[in-house]
């Protein structure tokens, strides 16, 4: 049974990256290949963005092995999407972790919404014991209810903690942000909607519990200026944090290897 004094920084990276789309989320997480010269970076793609690192010449694309999974659309004959990642993650551990340094899931907000569309199927077909069409609908679309978001909910949560639970050194998980709205006079109804704070794009008990699975979380940002994209990373705030002592408070990585840059804070990791 292992104790707590074994544990030291740089044991194992477990991070959260987070931002709007295009804000270098991905580029930054693959960017862990210079992590190990000689294992490679296994992507579980929800997004269908991977395209995003071919402006990226510092990552060897030839290095990077990927999984897709866009929703299916008829899981009754396609099987649940669910039980396809979960069995590709379980097959992943089994044969292919000594060949990879850096796992990635690609997308936590599709990979919600993908289980989504796997369960509506299911709770709104049909009649209940009363001869009432089972879930509520507008039109022909499925309206989501309690036990929706109760297996997107679980879902989510177990597909992350079996990403965590691979024996592999850099776990990264990338998520997009909302603003969070509301008047700039609270007593005031008249007074004009203002951002007050950004959250994760989950529903409200995903996006309390995710970041509690996590001892790295990063924002990142793209700004144009006049001839090019800024990347930025931000590192401390009221939503990022680090178990890294030495990380500024924000850095510019245009143009750069994420994790060289930041190994250089913690070149003793």
């Amino acid at each position: 049974m292992p104790t707590a004094d074994k544990i030291e920084i740089g044991n194992k990276f477990v991070g959260l990256f987070i931002g709007p789309s295009g804000s270098g989320k991905t580029p930054s997480a693959c960017s862990f290949l210079d992590a190990h010269p000689d294992k490679d970076v296994k992507v579980f793609d929800f997004d269908g963005r991977l395209d995003s690192i071919l402006n990226t010449p510092w990552i060897d694309r030839s290095r990077i092995d990927f999984n897709y999974y866009p929703p299916v659309k008829d899981p009754k004959t396609q099987g649940l999407m669910n039980d396809k990642i979960e069995n590709d993650i379980l097959a992943f551990k089994i044969m292919d972790t000594n060949r990879f340094n850096t796992v990635i899931l690609d997308g936590l907000p599709m990979s919600a919404f993908i289980l989504m569309q796997d369960i509506l199927p299911t709770t709104h077909n049909g009649q209940n014991n009363n001869g009432i069409m089972k879930g509520r609908k507008i039109g022909s679309q499925n309206v989501a209810g309690p036990e929706d978001y109760f297996y997107e909910f679980n879902g989510v949560t177990k597909i992350v903690t079996m990403i965590k639970a691979l024996p592999i050194q850099n776990i990264i998980i990338t998520c997009h942000v909302e603003d969070i709205l509301d008047k700039e006079d609270p007593d005031n109804p008249m007074s004009r909607t203002v951002k007050v704070g950004e959250r994760l794009a989950l529903r409200n008990k995903l996006s309390v519990t995710i970041p509690g699975l996590f001892s790295h979380i990063f924002r990142f940002d793209r700004k144009w200026l006049v001839d090019k994209n800024q990347i930025t990373v931000t590192f401390w705030s009221d939503i990022c944090r680090s178990v890294y002592p030495n990380l500024p408070e924000k850095l510019d990585i245009t143009g750069k290897s994420f994790y060289k840059e930041l190994m250089s804070f913690n070149k003793k990791f």
